[in-house]
């Protein structure tokens, strides 16, 4: 199931998204492909990297806001140096 997310002006997810109600009644949040890395976009991902309880599966675009967060955990088939 996926969620349209509305743009801002510069091309970034807006952060007006209610992470709370894109969350409700779901077990499981993924995000990051094709989301980009514009910084309002990554702003989003961390937000919810730190504020949401459901686990996250993270991919993609998604990966780059989210180094050095304590709380992630990232295995992926990837070779992602920037991560250790």
């Amino acid at each position: 199931m996926t969620e349209p997310l509305a743009e801002n002006e510069s091309g970034g997810i807006s952060g007006d998204v209610s992470l709370e109600r894109l969350a409700q009644g779901k077990t499981v949040i993924a995000m990051g492909p094709g989301m980009g890395r514009h910084p309002d976009t990554e702003a989003l991902v961390r937000r919810a990297a730190d504020a949401l309880d459901q686990p996250l599966v993270i991919d993609a675009d998604a990966l780059h806001p989210i180094r050095g967060n304590g709380k992630v955990r990232v295995l992926t088939p990837h070779l992602v140096r920037w991560l250790y």
